[in-house]
Order: C-alpha cells, then structure tokens, then sequence
C-alpha cells in the first residue's frame, strides 16, 4: 500500500524522494508563519504597542482576549476551503492576508484599528493558517502519518526557535512604532516642552508622563547630555519615574530585599497595601519582578546602596 494519497504536480526534474516531504517542509514553514499571530510574536511588540497607544496592561489584555476568542471562529470552514479549492490557493490566500494585516498595523493610529489588526492577526495566523498547515500534511500521508508528523513537529519547533530570537532582534534593531503615531525623534523634540507646559498648568501627572517618555528615548537612544539636562530639569530620575513618596519608601525597602510583610512592619501599612505598591512600581518601572525593580532601581538612581 502507497503512502501517497495525493497526485504530485508535474516537476521539470524527478525527485529522489517522495514528494509529500515536500508538503511536510512548506506545511512547518506555513506553521513558523503564525508567529505574527501567536502570543509569542505579539509579546515581541507589547512593550512598544502600550506605550505608544498609552493605555495599560489590563487594558491590552482585555483587547487580547477578545482577540483570540473571536479569531478563533477563523479555523471554522477551512476544511471546507481547502476540499474545494485546495491547500495550495488557501495557503496563499491566508498567508498573502496575514501579511496584509501585519503591514497595515504599521500604518493604524487608534486602539479601535490596533483591536481589529490584533483579532485579523488571531484569525489568519494563529487559527486559519494553523489549521492549513497541519491539513497539509494529511493530506500527502497514510501509512507513514506518525512519521511526518513527527518530522513536521521537530520541523516547525526548530523554526520557531530559529525565527523568535530573528524577529526579537529586528524589533529591537529597527523598533516597532506605529505610523501616524509620534516617533522618538519627534517625542524628543515635544516631550520636554509638554511636560513643561503641562507642570506650569499644575498638571503634574501630565507632566510626569510625558517627561517619562522624553527620558526613556533618552536612555534608549544613549543621549546622556540629553538625559543629564532632564534630571536637571525635573529633579532627576524620581520625577521621570513617576513614583509616589510612598512607592519609593516601598521601593527602597523592597531592593534591601525585604518581604511585603516585612515592608508593612516598618512603614506601618498593611501588607496588602504593600502588594498594591509593588504592583503599581512593577508597572512605572515596566518590570515584572522585585530582582529587576531593584536593578532598574539602582541603575537609575532611585535607590542608593547606602539608603
């Protein structure tokens, strides 16, 4: 019994081996190509999407949700698709799609476009393009299904390890702003201004944002004469973080390693405000953890050794 279920397109050439381990190699790459649409990928521009759409983490998350939930009625009617039309159109049209998508989230400018491009990104990638990938492999096997499989995810696991840390370092290379939203160079030239002008309104939270945006293009782009006149200006890094007095009473406890309870017992808080204050400081700070809030904080001087 063959294990090939499918007639192979005429080549100009004879291969050495069966056609179908073709389809497994373009099916894993099909697979490699959700990234866009999978948490992994949209973790690699989080950090840029919330600061310059400024809107906060639960916000996002709730955007996320939604996202994924409604892209996965994607996946519904895409058998359906490829019998008719067959894997190869489908897989183009989905991919050519996908990538549509991720272009034109270069291009949006409000929260409501970031939503839909996010959940378009869901659909394509994460559910219909998934579903593409893996029909493809069935549709070539019988006999020796196990084994594709198998080569298809050793295929796809190594992709994905290949293509993460590539994309992750073009972000970081190149940056992942938004079109029509304003870039470093522009916050640069109006973040100082509007701080200024928002801290002589008395809008001190106001001020403290866009001075906080002004100093981490500074620290980002390593304009040290930039950032040393911005300390200057607000009165160094405690300013531009944003902390409260108390948060950095709780900050500078919590990078002498001290516990919440502990915390507590010298502020004279509970230890559940202190769990709001960590939270609140993890978030300023853009960490997710006390040993990187203690090194962001003497790093930028927000705590001395001594204190």
């Amino acid at each position: 019994m063959s294990a090939e279920v499918r007639q192979r397109p005429a080549l100009p050439f004879e291969l050495p081996f069966y056609y179908g381990w073709v389809q497994v190699f373009i099916a894993a790459l099909a697979m490699v190509g959700t990234l866009p649409g999978r948490t992994q990928g949209l973790g690699l521009i989080t950090e840029p999407l919330l600061r310059d759409l400024r809107i906060d983490r639960v916000h996002f998350a709730h955007i996320n949700l939604w996202a994924t939930l409604i892209g996965a009625l994607f996946s519904v009617g895409v058998g359906r698709l490829i019998d008719r039309f067959g894997s190869r159109i489908v897989l183009t049209v989905v991919t050519v799609a996908l990538a549509s998508v991720v272009m034109g989230m270069s291009a949006a400018k409000h929260v409501a476009a970031i939503a839909i491009l996010i959940t378009l990104t869901r659909g394509f990638g994460q559910s219909a393009l998934s579903v593409v990938s893996i029909t493809m492999v069935g549709q070539w096997f019988v006999r020796r299904l196990n084994l594709a499989m198998a080569i298809y995810t050793v295929a796809l696991s190594v992709g994905f390890m290949m293509a993460f840390p590539l994309i992750g370092a073009i972000v970081l290379a190149r940056g992942c702003g938004l079109g029509g939203l304003p870039n470093e160079r522009s916050k640069i030239a109006a973040g100082q201004p509007l701080g200024l002008a928002c801290a002589a309104l008395a809008d001190l939270a106001a001020a403290d944002l866009e001075f906080r945006n002004a100093r981490e293009v500074f620290l980002a782009l390593g304009a040290a004469p930039d950032l040393d006149r911005l300390d200057a200006l607000t009165g160094g890094p405690r300013f531009a973080e944003g902390l409260s007095d108390r948060e950095r009473d709780v900050l500078t406890h919590l990078a002498a390693g001290k516990t919440n309870k502990e915390i507590a017992e010298a502020l004279g808080i509970s230890p559940h405000t202190v769990r709001r204050h960590v939270e609140h400081i993890f978030t300023k700070l853009g960490v997710t953890s006390r040993a990187a809030a203690t090194a962001h904080a003497y790093e930028h001087g927000l705590v001395t050794r001594a204190e």
